[in-house]
């Protein structure tokens, strides 16, 4: 958004007036060139150059907030609950911010931007605190999980290592066996590849049966059967 042509030039009392505070702290914040006054027929700041100073960094000001208040020592420490010396702690550490006098002035919006950030700190240490509290329970449900996935891979491979040897004695098929069949006649069984297989011995009589099947088992290379059954 565009400003407006021709900003107001406000003096040092104005200034003072606009920000609620006393002249001195003005005057001390011209000499430490905080504040970008031009000596004009007086000393003199633009408008607009003062709401962005004290506007800077605002981030965590809701919109209703009154930014053009400037705070001692004092009032800073008693609006966060401080010591004098926590609130020079706190400064030195950088955690809040301060213009740069002696002593210290702080604007609203470094009280704002401190009051955020301890917010912050004291969500991440509760969501710390939680996770060490849950930390256990998870470690258990990883731990449940991975064996439950140990297992299921060690029935997978075991089931892979049963159907392969399932196929393989397929491959190889069954070992020929004489046995009766329900009409009295004995029969050679047998499988091949998966299938099985039959062969007649054309007799009910046990011995010539036996007979039938070693001379069918000598010959058995040179001699296969076409059809899966055969009598």
């Amino acid at each position: 958004m565009s400003r407006p042509s021709g900003p107001a030039q406000l003096s040092l009392t104005r200034v003072a007036v606009k920000l609620r505070c006393p002249k001195a702290w003005v005057t001390a914040l011209r000499k430490a060139g905080c504040l970008p006054f031009r000596q004009y027929r007086g000393w003199k700041l633009d408008e607009w150059t003062l709401k962005d100073i004290m506007a800077a960094n605002e981030g965590a000001a809701p919109p209703e907030a009154d930014l053009f208040r400037i705070y001692d020592r004092q009032e800073t420490a008693e609006r966060l609950g401080l010591t004098i010396e926590q609130l020079s702690y706190q400064r030195g550490i950088g955690r809040i911010g301060s213009f740069a006098v002696r002593p210290a002035l702080f604007r609203e919006a470094d009280i704002l931007n401190y009051l955020a950030d301890q917010a912050r700190r004291a969500r991440l240490k509760a969501e710390n605190d939680e996770w060490r509290r849950n930390y256990p329970a998870v470690q258990a449900e990883r731990a449940a999980a991975r064996a439950a996935k140990t297992l299921a891979n060690r029935e997978a491979r075991a089931a892979a290592r049963k159907a392969e040897r399932a196929r393989a004695r397929a491959r190889r098929g069954r070992r020929p066996a004489l046995r009766p069949g329900p009409n009295g006649i004995w029969y050679i069984y047998w499988s091949e590849d998966g299938r099985s297989m039959r062969r007649s011995a054309r007799t009910k009589d046990r011995g010539e049966a036996d007979r039938f099947y070693a001379d069918w088992m000598k010959g058995r290379d040179a001699v296969q059967p076409k059809r899966p059954s055969d009598s």
